[in-house]
């Protein structure tokens, strides 16, 4: 058990040299700005995170009932167990309250589960010991388990703390063995036999100010001192800042030029979900994972919202389970790759008003997009209608038209790629780069060379019931 909280667009030519320019200010203290990119610095007074949205949602549940488990955790637990933790904490003879549900990086607090009970806290307001139970991916060994002692007359420390000879094994199955209950009921266990403590709320250590020393006064020697490397590494961070928005800049331009290449009407009857869209070549699993995990949110709220009698309901229920089924269990990148495009097409299918069948995925990287048809391509003799283009115009349309025929043929993909992998190839770009690369025993491999359920389907090309079709590859009935 964990007893300590841990530590806590694109940008102008003229704003690179402004770095440059200020680059002593920056080494003479101005604070660098937060940079994780996903979740923002812990404030330095309660509740300590910046959203209290899940907070305010768990200590509504809590008011009910003293043990919440959010439905991305409810399949850690067995039938009944729940009922078992609430019964284990109305033993404690203190106010217990335990929230079973994951903690992230990329949470209100930063994946730091201590800093989450103290917004709980703030958001309930009641004393007592806050309990969060954090479960273990692939459901197998003990919940990580986090508790603080608000206001409750007990020794925190013999209260809390738990030997490491006391938590079960890490290799059993988390919901078969009931870890959640034995681990509660050691924990009620020693807050029963905890001596007497002063009630007191506990600080987190960044926002702790009270052994504080004050600073020296700084002289000329330390000014300079400092001031020296901050202006190397100032105007280093210039140069890359000037660096990366060239390569931002090329990048918009290529962008732009794709966009515009795509004729207009080449994306006629595919839904607007799953038009092509820019993605990554070679996302990491964890990556991966985090865009179905998106997904799956993302299609669950459709799927409340969509009436009943929807005619594509019953297709999105079995596509959140496929795709859900695919997130818990252990397999290869692929696997996941497509749950994140079953998920998207479930979720597209929704927005229809007719019966649906399984789209035809981009064959050089499915999370660019549905595929469009191939688009026949003239040749000098066709009847376009216009002016003819003439000398080097004329040369440069011809090498266009016979690199996307050369691209076409090498890739074998019989038309199916996205509007934009067919606008690449019409500016006489390559396109096999752009080809997705998962990582499949420690070695990137692209996603079509891997062999298994995903290119046999071909992401649902050659399977008009795709949900279902994996379901049953799964061994679900």
């Amino acid at each position: 058990m964990r007893r300590h909280p841990g530590a806590p667009g694109g940008a102008a030519p003229a704003a690179a040299v402004l770095v440059l320019l200020g680059a002593p200010a920056f080494a003479l203290g101005a604070a660098p700005a937060q940079a994780d990119g996903y979740a923002p610095s812990p404030m330095p007074t309660p509740p300590y995170v910046h959203d209290t949205g899940r907070a305010e949602r768990v200590a509504a549940e809590l008011r009910e009932d003293p043990v919440y488990v959010d439905p991305e955790a409810h399949a850690h637990l067995a039938d009944g167990e729940e009922t078992r933790v609430e019964a284990l904490v109305a033993e404690a003879g203190q106010p217990v309250f335990v929230a079973v549900l994951p903690s992230t990086y990329y949470d209100e607090s930063n994946g730091d589960p201590e800093l989450f009970l103290h917004a709980l806290h703030h958001e309930l307001g009641e004393p007592g010991v806050y309990v969060m139970a954090d479960p273990r991916a692939g459901g197998v060994g003990p919940f990580d388990l986090t508790a603080l002692a608000f206001d409750v007359p007990v020794d925190e420390f013999e209260a809390l703390w738990i030997d490491y000879e006391e938590i079960p094994d890490s290799e059993l199955p988390t919901a078969e063995n009931e870890l959640l209950t034995e681990q509660v009921r050691t924990l009620v266990k020693q807050i029963r036999t905890a001596p007497e403590g002063t009630p007191a709320s506990p600080v987190p250590l960044f926002a702790d100010t009270s052994d504080d020393i004050p600073d020296e006064e700084p002289t000329r020697a330390d000014y300079f001192t400092d001031a020296v490397p901050g202006v190397i590494v100032g105007a280093l961070l210039g140069l890359l800042l000037i660096g990366a928005w060239l390569l931002a800049a090329a990048g918009v331009r290529s962008s732009r030029a794709v966009r515009a290449a795509v004729p207009p009407g080449a994306e006629d009857g595919i839904p607007a979900l799953l038009r092509a869209r820019p993605a990554p070549v070679a996302p990491s699993p964890r990556r991966l994972s985090r865009m179905l995990r998106t997904e799956l949110r993302r299609l669950a709220r459709e799927i409340e919202r969509a009436p009943a009698d929807h005619p594509n309901h019953a297709r999105a229920v079995a596509a959140f389970d496929a795709a859900t089924l695919i997130d818990r269990g252990e397999h290869d990148p692929t696997w996941t790759v497509g749950a994140i495009t079953m998920a998207r097409a479930a979720r597209a299918e929704l927005t229809l008003d007719a019966p649906a069948t399984s789209p035809a995925f981009c064959a050089v990287n499915p999370l660019h997009g549905a595929a469009v048809p191939a688009r026949a391509v003239s040749g000098p003799g066709g009847a376009d209608t216009g002016a003819r283009p003439r000398g080097r115009a004329r040369r440069e349309a011809a090498r266009r038209r016979a690199a996307a025929k050369r691209q076409a043929a090498a890739r074998g993909a019989g038309g199916r790629w996205c509007a934009h992998c067919w606008a690449r190839a019409d500016l006489g770009r390559p396109v096999a780069p752009r080809t997705l690369q998962v990582r499949v025993d420690g070695r990137l491999r692209q996603h079509d060379l891997v062999d298994g359920f995903w290119k046999s389907v071909q992401y649902g090309h050659r399977t008009p019931d795709l949900a279902r079709r994996v379901l049953k590859e799964l061994d679900v009935d």
